[in-house]
């Protein structure tokens, strides 16, 4: 019976790290599609002025 117990607590760790693991994967995945949208809202950002500049020269727009 005591090995059981042993064994379990074993098992039980392991699972907390594996638990662990998988967050901290998840929030560099996050982290990552943070970034991603970040540079994605910039360029949008960035052609939507470049357009406004070259509508305000009286240019067709980007």
């Amino acid at each position: 019976k005591k090995e059981l117990k042993r064994f379990n607590k074993q098992r039980t760790r392991e699972h907390m790290f594996g638990i662990k693991d998988g967050l901290e994967r998840k929030i560099e995945a996050k982290k990552f599609s943070i970034l991603r949208e970040g540079t994605n809202t910039l360029l949008k950002k960035k052609k939507k002025a470049a357009e406004h500049k070259m509508s305000f020269l009286g240019k067709s727009t980007l």
